[in-house]
């Protein structure tokens, strides 16, 4: 199946569009609620679609751009929001390629430094971050500013629910959690440095918990694959 991206404002989705949107997270995650969805779906500006030939949404991820004052200086990030693709088309790197469009776009408005901010509640997207990324928060290698930085802006949306001292955000009651079966990490996979990393980071992934990550976007961060989805000057 030829599948395609696109990006689209929120404000432009129609109510097929967020139903087929919800009825991809129900079959993820348990816990999910309507009106958190929606509710989380208006606090962001714009959404990344995969779709098929008769443009059904195959898969999505919401995303809103903003700008802080850190360290008495502007820093603009973009924070990736729920992200789902449908089980069968797995691996699809066309949602990632709407967002290098998106982060080249913010970098030719002048919007450095540039920082792309997000929660991982599974290994499937905080495996972008090694693929694309020299370093990253939660990677060792990653500076104390950039630390600072995911910590300042985790406090900043999440208040108490952000623990510092994990580095996770975690909810009381838990809410949307991948499934079970979703959840499980196979032997092979955990012999990977990344996998082991993010479960030392997130032992409670499971139950809900979402390890805050962080990654700058410049070319002296990006791997060889990140240049390829960002061809940086």
């Amino acid at each position: 199946m030829i599948l395609s991206g696109e990006r689209r404002p929120c404000a432009a989705l129609s109510a097929d569009d967020i139903e087929r949107m919800f009825a991809l997270m129900v079959t993820h995650y348990d816990g999910v609620d309507p009106e958190r969805f929606r509710a989380d779906l208006a606090d962001k500006e714009g959404v990344f679609l995969l779709l098929d030939e008769r443009g059904g949404i195959q898969g999505f991820s919401t995303f809103r751009s903003d700008v802080l004052s850190f360290r008495e200086r502007s820093v603009h990030y973009v924070f990736s929001g729920d992200t789902i693709i449908d089980r069968e088309h797995w691996g699809n790197p066309e949602l990632f390629r709407q967002f290098g469009y998106l982060l080249m776009d913010l970098l030719d408005a002048g919007r450095t430094p540039l920082y792309w901010f997000l929660l991982s509640k599974g290994i499937r997207t905080y495996g972008l971050l090694p693929l694309y990324f020299r370093s990253y928060v939660p990677d060792p290698l990653a500076g104390e500013e950039e630390r600072a930085l995911a910590a300042f802006i985790a406090e900043r949306r999440y208040g108490p629910h952000y623990v510092a001292s994990r580095g996770i955000v975690r909810f009381d009651p838990p809410r949307d959690r991948l499934k079970p079966e979703l959840s499980i990490i196979s032997d092979e996979k955990r012999d990977k440095p990344w996998v082991r990393r993010f479960l030392d980071c997130n032992p409670g992934y499971g139950g809900g918990d979402e390890l805050v990550c962080l990654a700058r976007i410049a070319p002296d961060n990006l791997t060889r694959a990140g240049r390829r989805f960002l061809p940086l000057p």
